[in-house]
């Protein structure tokens, strides 16, 4: 999902993860941390989060993390640490949605 606005090419965080191989829970902290832009459009399921793949790219070829990961063979450690990156992911993803459920629910009282 893309949406152009101007120059910028927003994507969504599963999409910049797979382009720039930054990890999920990266891409939170840096849009938290005011690093990278993001906004926050109405989607199909709910609010759907987008940052700005130029911004993302940049970041990530400056990380020196991102850059040795994608110069070398998946090691079953990194394997392992990619996976727990995506529990972690979710696990926030979870967080967010029990959020949400109790506002609405907090609100249909």
């Amino acid at each position: 999902m893309t949406v152009p606005e101007d120059d910028i090419e927003w994507v969504t965080l599963r999409e910049a993860a797979e382009a720039t191989r930054a990890s999920l829970p990266a891409l939170r902290r840096w849009y938290r941390d005011g690093l990278i832009r993001s906004v926050v459009v109405p989607g199909t399921h709910g609010d759907q989060r987008l940052v700005d793949l130029g911004e993302v790219t940049a970041r990530a070829s400056a990380s020196p993390n991102i850059g040795r990961r994608s110069r070398r063979s998946p090691t079953p450690d990194a394997v392992t640490e990619a996976l727990l990156d995506q529990v972690a992911a979710m696990a926030m993803e979870i967080d967010d949605l029990r959020e949400r459920v109790a506002a609405l629910e907090s609100g249909a009282d």
